[in-house]
């Protein structure tokens, strides 16, 4: 069984030499998730052959480093930095006045329509 809490598994790459297989674990409806954004975005490589990104221990390395302290990437490789907590109690209560969605940008909370 595999652990929820990191959701991507490394191991030694099978068909390149030196370099590390990065599986994303956080994508259970086909789309890709947060590590798989952020590998795209630090530029690692897919390959079907091996079901997982291609990366050099450089680049493990830094996805650890961005995915541990909450940074993602857009769909077109831009670095977002992380977002800050807002309080359960607010975002409730911004979602039931809006009716929408509610993403923080910077110190500010935008609402998605």
């Amino acid at each position: 069984m595999e652990d929820a809490a990191i959701p991507y598994r490394i191991s030694i790459a099978r068909y390149s030499r030196g370099n590390l297989a990065v599986v994303p674990l956080d994508s259970r409806d086909g789309f890709k998730g947060r590590s798989s954004y952020l590998l795209d975005a630090i530029g690692c490589r897919w390959t079907n052959r091996e079901r997982a990104y291609i990366a050099t221990p450089a680049q493990r390395r830094k996805f650890e480093i961005l995915f541990r302290d909450g940074w993602s990437a857009s769909a077109f490789g831009r670095l977002t930095p992380p977002q800050a907590a807002l309080p359960e109690s607010l975002r409730g209560t911004l979602t039931t006045v809006c009716n929408r969605s509610v993403r923080i940008r910077g110190d500010a909370a935008v609402i998605i329509v």
